[in-house]
């Protein structure tokens, strides 16, 4: 019984940018279930344009291959030329046996003896200029057709690498890496291998040129002068231009792969929805373990384009009319969350501030909000979650307690000791919940003595601590009092060498007069 015969697929080469479709849809294509999939997926959509670009490498391949063909031609012609200078001509051996002839019929002495034997033309001598001529239109033509090889072999890569990036069996990151390199490094012809062709163009026109110089050199004087001189002003233009467009087009590139398709990503996104998804994806790219220290690579990206970025979306998002709620609130805790991973303090600040100080308190009055800041993996560091942190110690202060969603989020933050503090009275919970953020501020200034880190958690505390401290600090347990004044002593021998410590003393000292003077309880 005969076999079926296998199908086949053809790929459309004159349409690159389709040839996926043209691929089976039962493919069977690998899963690839890294977390910095879907950060690299969308880069390779959102630059699906920048393949014209590589494509222009395509067609500047071919434009190659052609000139370099018409090249071959003009010198082939040239060649037909000048090599007749390299061969005997045999009119002028006709010419020098009837010469001889005419001696023997008309001597001019009659009595001169007839030779002995017969007369031989002179051994044929190639003239120099024909040789030097002919040789550098020969090194002209190898060079040409080299040119021509190495242009047909840069296609030939750049047609596997377009096919290779659109091919689902290849995991997104290996496709990101392989568009990333034909984007940066093709698009501009930069690469090795066109250089190497550019080189060798130069190389076969001035082999050219030369060759022509020498050969008109010694066959008119006037049309040489005319040749070389054009050619030489050619030449001053043509060096000119290229270094003007050097200068122009010259930028730094980073040597990080990665860090160039976060950025080239970054500046694709313009909507609200790609900054989302943009944000979604750079928390999962942090978590990767294929990528080399994804963290500080985001990080290059720069502080201020991502506080920026933050800014814009909680703005868009608090002023729009069309967004749900729920959809405001999980933007933000998206923002919450994208600046805890970073580490970054400007874009905390900015986050800070949208929730504590512009207008929207309405998040600080939601414990489903307090609820999808809860940490769900503490491993990473106390570090981790400082923002969103504040953010619940806000939702504390806010809220009443009157549900289990909120004695959860406040046990998550406050610790076990959370019910004695309210049979003691909701004041308790607010002293302990003012003591817990503060200490967080504490620890992070000793890890960052520097303050490089933390310039502008002045601003951010300035933000938070007056929405913490609306209680009575007199109605709270002793115990409580004396751990804020225990705390206070820390905060008052550190903060000369701080300038958080020193604006969160600021906020605590009406407290603290409180305490010392009210109750008469000595200092810590």
């Amino acid at each position: 019984m005969s076999q079926p015969e296998p199908e086949h697929h053809t790929l459309h080469m004159t349409d690159p940018i389709h040839w996926h479709e043209d691929l089976p849809d039962a493919a069977p294509y690998p899963v690839f279930n890294d977390s910095s999939e879907p950060l690299f997926t969308m880069y390779c959509k959102m630059t699906e344009k920048d393949n014209k670009k590589a494509e222009f490498s395509q067609k500047y391949a071919e434009v190659i291959i052609i000139f370099m063909g018409l090249f071959s031609a003009v010198v082939a012609a040239l060649l037909a030329v000048t090599l007749q200078d390299l061969r005997p001509d045999t009119q002028e051996k006709s010419a020098f046996y009837l010469e001889k002839l005419y001696e023997l019929q008309f001597p001019g002495d009659s009595n001169s003896p007839l030779p002995s034997t017969p007369a031989q033309p002179p051994p044929f001598s190639p003239p120099k200029y024909a040789i030097w001529a002919n040789s550098l239109l020969f090194m002209s033509l190898t060079f040409d057709l080299g040119t021509a090889i190495l242009a047909i072999s840069i296609r030939r890569w750049m047609t596997k690498s377009l096919l290779f990036t659109r091919s689902l069996k290849n995991s997104p990151h290996d496709r990101a890496r392989v568009q990333d390199v034909i984007v940066n490094e093709y698009e501009d012809l930069d690469a090795l291998p066109a250089w190497v062709v550019r080189v060798m163009i130069h190389i076969s026109l001035f082999l050219l040129w030369a060759g022509i110089s020498i050969y008109l050199f010694h066959v008119s004087k006037a049309v040489f002068i005319v040749f070389f001189s054009s050619g030489f002003i050619c030449f001053f233009l043509y060096v000119g231009v290229l270094c003007w467009l050097r200068r122009v087009r010259s930028k730094t590139r980073s040597a990080d792969s990665d860090v160039r398709v976060l950025d080239r990503l970054f500046k694709a996104v313009v909507e609200d929805s790609d900054l989302v998804q943009f944000f979604e994806n750079i928390l999962a790219f942090c978590q990767s373990k294929i990528v080399d220290d994804p963290l500080q690579k985001v990080i290059k990206l720069g502080s201020e384009r991502f506080q920026t970025a933050v800014h814009k979306l909680l703005e868009h998002a608090w002023s729009s009319n069309f967004l749900t709620v729920s959809e405001k609130l999980r933007r933000l805790v998206l923002c919450v969350n994208f600046a805890d991973t970073i580490h970054l303090p400007k874009v905390t600040s900015s986050i800070l501030e949208h929730v504590f100080t512009l207008d929207q308190q309405d998040a600080l009055r939601s414990v489903e909000m307090g609820q999808l800041l809860r940490p769900k993996d503490n491993t990473t560091g106390q570090k981790i979650g400082s923002c969103a942190q504040s953010i619940v110690a806000g939702i504390i202060s806010k809220v009443q307690a009157d549900d289990s969603d909120w004695v959860a989020l406040a046990t998550d933050q406050l610790g076990p000791s959370l019910p004695r503090y309210l049979e003691h009275g909701n004041d308790s919970v607010l002293l302990a919940n003012l003591i817990h953020i503060t200490r967080k501020n504490l620890e992070s200034s000793r890890d960052d003595p520097g303050g490089r880190q933390h310039l502008l958690l002045p601003d951010a505390s300035s933000h938070i601590f007056p929405t913490l401290s609306n209680f009575d600090i007199r109605n709270t347990l002793p115990e409580l009092q004396h751990d804020f004044l225990a705390l206070w002593n820390e905060i008052d021998q550190e903060a000369p060498n701080s300038a958080v410590l020193w604006k969160i003393r600021d906020h605590l000292r009406h407290f603290h007069n409180i305490l010392t003077q009210g109750n008469g309880l000595p200092l810590g």
